[in-house]
């Protein structure tokens, strides 16, 4: 990692550096979601469509973000999580850049289908990469960083958004997009460093997934804190959303 390597589990505290790595790949599935949404008029008179039709652009992404983030945990244990996380932030650089240039409403919809699968590697994986490294009070404080950054992203997004479609139209916020993915991809591919060595690698099976996650829903305590943190994440995305379309 961005830390001496090999990594101290037991350190008091993860390096700044690494840290805001990690925050920043987390927090592009949620910003990706609200930023665009101030051209969501812009968009639906360039394409000739109705809102109902834009609106389905980020229902779109955001379930193939849920379903994707079920999923890629294991494919990194199989394959190494610095291997699936660049992975993941290249296909939303190429989808990103998909949006900004296409001219068919059903390219765009595609595109933010993509986008989807890609921002979900950041916070599912970030989490991983954290729990490799850690543990204890210096992972508490890791994964804290992380989810004030993922819980700041919605918040601000629609700001910069704003601004971006002011200025220069709605297709350049993509182009924003696909720059800074463009960015972190770089960033990862030259500071982070795989967190899962190859002899604790397991075979990816989908039948292991299931039964893992059979168990889970099982917990209340687990499903008690996906319910709010769902709640919590949503809700912050349908007031965005319901404030610049009522604007």
């Amino acid at each position: 990692m961005i830390a001496s390597d090999p990594i101290d589990k037991a350190a008091d505290s993860p390096p700044i550096s690494f840290a805001l790595l990690l925050a920043v790949c987390s927090m592009i599935g949620p910003f990706a979601a609200n930023t665009y949404m101030p051209g969501f008029t812009a968009i639906s008179q360039e394409f000739d469509v109705s809102m109902v039709a834009v609106q389905q652009t980020l229902s779109v992404y955001l379930i193939t973000f849920a379903v994707a983030s079920l999923i890629v945990g294991a494919i990194s244990d199989a394959l190494g999580r610095k291997t699936v996380m660049m992975g993941g932030i290249l296909i939303f650089f190429l989808a990103a850049l998909g949006a900004a240039f296409t001219k068919s409403f059903e390219l765009f919809l595609w595109c933010r289908i993509a986008m989807g699968l890609g921002a979900a590697v950041g916070p599912v994986l970030g989490m991983a990469i954290a729990r490799d490294c850690y543990q204890g009070h210096a992972a508490q404080k890791l994964m804290s960083l992380m989810a004030v950054i993922f819980a700041l992203a919605p918040a601000v997004s629609p700001i910069i958004g704003g601004w971006i479609t002011t200025n220069f139209g709605w297709r350049f916020i993509f182009i924003f997009l696909a720059g800074l993915n463009g960015a972190i991809f770089l960033l990862c591919a030259l500071a982070l460093k795989e967190s899962l060595p190859l002899e604790r690698r397991q075979a990816f099976s989908a039948s292991a997934l299931i039964k893992n996650y059979g168990l889970a829903i099982k917990n209340p305590a687990f499903m008690a804190g996906v319910i709010a943190h769902g709640f919590c994440f949503m809700g912050g995305i349908l007031f965005a959303a319901g404030g610049i379309l009522a604007i």
